[in-house]
């Protein structure tokens, strides 16, 4: 399931780079993803379905802060709303045109998550998709075992959901 999301949103980010249409593509796929984990994340943590025009502004113009890029906001929101159809604008909010994409980019953020922040959040139900995608992504075994042992521990079906996903 993580490879065919994977593929789908690489795709979708790239399509036009691999048509070689000139002009179309300003900035890197790798960008793209890192503002689209950066806001997925943030706004998950906000229990937010839809992101007012600012707040998203201010989430991209940090992500590119700490890239040290120093690309126009809104430039970059438009690329990926145009060209991948990933997020979508509609007057002055910005959403996840699909909430796989939006939970499948809440996972890659949580990469960067200690094991026990993510295991803290297995007693939520609105947690459990990100979590199996991000059992997924784990890829020691020693690393996968762990995070299935601790999660067996606080919630035995989302380990069972969890184990089939994982590599």
């Amino acid at each position: 399931r993580l490879e065919l999301y994977k593929k789908c949103a690489v795709t979708l980010l790239t399509l036009f780079d691999e048509k070689q249409v000139p002009k179309v593509n300003g900035f890197t796929r790798l960008l793209k993803e890192r503002v689209l984990e950066d806001l997925a994340y943030h706004f998950f943590l906000e229990e937010l379905e839809e992101f007012s025009y600012p707040r998203v502004m201010e989430e991209v113009s940090r992500t590119l802060a700490v890239l040290k890029q120093h690309h126009n906001e809104e430039a970059v929101l438009r690329e990926i709303c145009e060209n991948s159809g990933l997020l979508q604008k509609s007057d002055d909010t910005y959403v996840f045109v699909h909430r796989t994409f939006y939970e499948y980019y809440v996972s890659r953020k949580m990469r960067g998550d200690s094991m026990d922040t993510v295991l803290s959040r297995a007693d939520q139900s609105r947690w459990e998709e990100p979590i199996r995608l991000y059992a997924a992504q784990i890829e020691s075994m020693d690393a996968g075992t762990q995070f299935i042992e601790k999660l067996w521990e606080k919630d035995r079906a989302l380990a069972l959901r969890c184990y089939p996903d994982m590599d």
